[in-house]
């Protein structure tokens, strides 16, 4: 997920479509603004990679799991949470937000239903192992590993969902306060429907997406 004001990826509708990001990005952006050609264009925030948002988010408690799985699923699980939690309370935080439309929000929702209990699962059952010298050890070890690949792909899922149902950057007229869609569409602040403008009309208002 990548933070920056522009995000990719989107429902139909005013929003278009398009695609958000990977899971080495955080989609924090909703709209990209249209502004006159006198105002010089801001150059977007470079995305981040998994070790730049791992150390930019550090996990304010350590956890006292064994490391038995990689690092990387940890912080994948981390990312991944974070995301999903996003989401799910969007409608309750975003004050009229439409990064992802209620509908949406809903099919995530029971995409990561279960992440939350198969994560607590694993790291219960990473608590449990006995102590190597154990007889069970390498049996218990590898259910362990069995359920960390299993969280994985089911990470993996949740943030494509996010990924692919995310509203895209629309174009804002900073005079009217106009959405402008990549067809051509127009919606005015509250989300209705407006017309058509013809691309030269960008043209010869001077506007451009920055």
């Amino acid at each position: 997920m990548q933070h920056s004001t522009a995000s990719s990826r989107s429902p139909k509708g005013p929003q278009g479509s398009s695609i958000l990001t990977s899971s080495n990005t955080t989609p924090l952006g909703s709209r990209r603004r249209l502004t006159s050609s006198a105002a010089p264009a801001t150059a977007p925030l470079p995305a981040l990679t998994d070790e730049e948002w791992d150390a930019a988010n550090p996990s304010p408690v350590p956890d006292p799991v064994p490391e038995v799985w990689k690092a990387s699923i940890t912080a994948l699980m981390r990312r991944t949470t974070a995301a999903l939690d996003l989401v799910l309370a969007y409608h309750r935080d975003a004050h009229g937000g439409q990064r992802w439309a209620p509908a949406h929000v809903e099919e995530i929702r029971a995409i990561g239903a279960q992440l939350h209990p198969e994560i607590r699962a694993l790291k219960q059952a990473a608590r449990a192992l006995p102590d190597e010298t154990a007889g069970d050890y390498g049996a218990r070890r590898w259910a362990v590993l069995e359920m960390a690949e299993g969280v994985r792909v089911h990470c993996e899922r949740v943030l494509c969902a996010i990924s692919e149902r995310e509203a895209p950057c629309l174009p804002v007229d900073d005079t009217t306060g106009d959405i402008y869609t990549s067809t051509g569409e127009v919606y005015d602040a509250a989300g209705r429907y407006v017309g058509v403008v013809a691309p030269e009309e960008y043209a010869r208002k001077g506007l451009f997406f920055a």
